[in-house]
């Protein structure tokens, strides 16, 4: 049985392509962050780590994004839309 709900960035009015969107290397879906939360409380990469890092066992502090061009995240910077890759060098996780 499916069962639908109403995610966080659908409640902040953002629509699936106006989403930060976390995988993991096989494609799963991590998590989904609304831009507009974490632009109005200047939130950066470095929540969107700890985040992932709180729904995962991860084993690893050697952990980073890439975006869609295979290219590493500044956890500095502030994240924008789209789709990123959760990637941990040398080590396994698992989803909790």
């Amino acid at each position: 049985m499916n069962k639908t709900y109403i995610t966080a960035a659908l409640s902040w009015g953002a629509t699936p392509t106006e989403v930060v969107d976390i995988r993991n290397t096989n494609g799963t879906r991590l998590a989904t962050f609304p831009p507009d939360f974490l632009a109005g409380s200047a939130l950066n990469w470095q929540y969107i780590l700890h985040v992932v890092r709180l729904l995962l066992e991860a084993t690893s502090t050697d952990v980073y994004f890439v975006d869609s061009d295979g290219l590493p995240v500044s956890l500095d910077s502030l994240p924008r839309a789209g789709a990123f890759t959760f990637k941990q060098r040398g080590m396994f996780w698992f989803l909790l």
